[in-house]
């Protein structure tokens, strides 16, 4: 079934991308969401050799989310974390 921009709807003749670069990554951000990503990028191959592309996309797009997710949980916590030593810094000098 094509949609009315001429592309096919249907995804499963592509193989979906693991993002398990991103998920390593992310988990030097934030490690609870950095890990979750990995196994869920790990397990795309798993579903497609079991020849489930339809979870194989799920767990590629899952991966991809926590992996973002992670990066930005974990910059909001390093930028406020710098924030409170610079606070505490500058309260130490007044004192």
């Amino acid at each position: 079934m094509e949609d009315y921009s001429g592309q096919s709807e249907n995804k499963t003749e592509e193989k979906p991308k693991r993002y398990l670069g991103l998920a390593v990554v992310s988990t030097l951000f934030f490690w609870p969401l950095g890990i979750v990503s990995i196994f869920k990028a790990l397990k795309v191959d798993d579903y497609i050799a079991m020849n489930n592309k339809e979870m194989a996309f799920y767990a590629s797009r899952d991966a991809k989310r926590f992996g973002i997710i992670a990066i930005i949980v974990g910059l909001i916590g390093y930028v406020f974390v710098f924030c409170i030593a610079v606070i505490a810094i500058l309260v130490s000098q007044l004192a």
